[in-house]
């Protein structure tokens, strides 16, 4: 497990602002690569391809 503070998260513009002016802002918490499981290849896959 990765602990990620949301001290250390940087606030981006929204979607819909202007990123020189923005007048919301957001914190991204979770992506999709933090999401996703990691995948292995074992032996068998690769015979297979």
């Amino acid at each position: 497990m990765k602990i990620i503070r949301a001290s250390d998260i940087q606030f981006v513009p929204a979607s819909h602002e202007d990123p020189k002016n923005p007048g919301v802002l957001k914190k991204i918490m979770l992506t999709y690569n933090h999401c996703r499981k990691p995948r292995t290849v074992s032996a068998r896959d690769e015979c297979n391809q």
